[in-house]
């Protein structure tokens, strides 16, 4: 109902699609379930963008989701190789986008902002490692 009739009917900029996507975000987190999780935080991004001003903390915290999910995702073997290249690029953008927001809002000392940079750093590895085996 919530991803079929709903958030087909409402505008993404509509509260109603806003409210859809973070209950299945939600939903997602609850029951361990990545791909699912990655999905919707992935189109709450794209709709709150479009209503909320860009390096909020609440953007934030779903570029944080969305990285975090993907990696979960890798780290489980759920994608091709090509797919794992794209999917750690886009891992790498979200968590970038959030470390960099968090760290304007929270400042770089922060606890929050740590933890963030370190799964940065982590997947930038990861992508360094998988260009060295490349070639």
């Amino acid at each position: 109902l919530l991803e079929g009739r709903l958030l087909q009917a409402a505008h993404p900029a509509h509260w109603l699609a806003h409210d859809c996507l973070a209950a299945l975000s939600r939903a997602a987190r609850a029951l361990g379930d990545p791909e699912r999780l990655a999905y919707a935080s992935m189109r709450l991004i794209a709709a709150r963008e479009q209503v909320m001003p860009l390096g909020t903390p609440g953007l934030a915290t779903l570029y944080a989701s969305h990285g975090s999910a993907l990696v979960r995702l890798l780290r489980a073997g759920r994608f091709s190789a090509a797919g794992s290249a794209e999917a750690l690029g886009q891992a790498e953008q979200s968590l970038a986008a959030a470390c960099s927001i968090r760290a304007s809002c929270l400042g770089d000392e922060h606890p929050l902002v740590a933890a963030t940079a370190r799964a940065l750093a982590d997947v930038r590895q990861r992508r360094r490692q998988r260009a060295g085996g490349a070639t």
